[in-house]
């Protein structure tokens, strides 16, 4: 009696995935809090430079199952804002919707399994969500009142050169360290 009900525990949590919904939710928190301990260099802060909060999302595009990848997404901002003060509310339902929409592309790339996976997908998918994002504040203007949706985008294009070359490192170390089924056999 007692082994079924431990098995069947277990295999809830298995399916759940919980365990790499809080390392994935940590670690989106974490990072970013330890980016924004630096000081502001430039005009932003240094995570708009280094795109801390796509990194979660972008690994459990690679590894995980789908509802892990949308939970990290729907709540890293979140918890980032409860607990660090970053990002101001207004900016963390525009960094939901980027991180939704990054994650369902690179996702989307990588539908066919490990073996379809690309270092470049991560950027690529960054890029495009950036001009979806743009196409969507053109519609609803309502979330940036300070600069046009075409400034948004081409600035926070060029700012995150330094976390597009951060998001290729870490998807190349994945891919790396974490090979295809084709060339594991």
């Amino acid at each position: 009696m007692k082994t079924s009900t431990i098995n069947s525990e277990n295999s809830l949590w298995q399916k759940s995935q919980l365990s790499e919904i809080v390392v994935l939710l940590g670690l989106s928190v974490t990072v970013p809090f330890l980016i924004h301990l630096f000081p502001i260099w430039g005009a932003l802060p240094l995570g708009a430079y280094l795109l801390p909060m796509f990194y979660a999302p972008l690994l459990a595009a690679l590894f995980c199952r789908i509802h892990v990848g949308v939970v990290v997404c729907l709540f890293g901002p979140w918890l980032n804002m409860q607990l660090t003060g970053q990002p101001e509310s207004t900016f963390a339902i525009l960094l939901t919707a980027q991180l939704l929409v990054f994650y369902v592309l690179l996702k989307g790339l990588t539908f066919r399994g490990r073996s379809q996976r690309q270092w470049y997908f991560g950027p690529l998918s960054f890029l495009a969500t950036k001009g979806l994002i743009m196409v969507l504040l053109l519609i609803f203007p309502t979330f940036l009142t300070r600069i046009s949706p075409f400034e948004f985008f081409l600035n926070s294009t060029i700012y995150a050169f330094p976390g597009l070359v951060i998001i290729s490192l870490i998807g190349w170390l994945a891919i790396l360290t974490y090979p295809s089924e084709s060339s594991a056999s």
